[in-house]
């Protein structure tokens, strides 16, 4: 639904499904839904390097989907609130359809 008056709300929006549009933070975002993970562990289940990771961190971090937590020398992120989980199962829950089941 578009919000005539709050063109920065559309902005926002658009930019939080911008966040999960590419299949790596779709994983990043599975992981992190059931737990708090490191660059480090991110970047081993992916198989991928860890500057590839901290990329796709950064676009959750600035959509607001996602923390980074300190816990003395280390580093974690997680979901920002239990809500992205939520919203992530439910678009994940929809059935792939083909062209022809229209």
């Amino acid at each position: 639904m578009a919000s005539p008056d709050k063109p920065e709300a559309d902005e926002w929006k658009a930019r939080v499904l911008h966040a999960f549009a590419h299949p790596n933070r779709l994983k990043i975002l599975l992981m992190l839904h059931q737990g708090k993970q490191s660059v480090g562990m991110l970047a081993r289940e992916l198989g991928v390097s860890e500057t590839t990771v901290l990329k796709h961190l950064v676009v959750l971090r600035t959509s607001n989907i996602i923390v980074m937590r300190r816990e003395g020398k280390a580093v974690f992120y997680e979901m920002a609130a239990p809500e992205w989980g939520a919203f992530l199962t439910l678009a994940l829950d929809i059935p792939m359809r083909s062209d022809s089941g229209r």
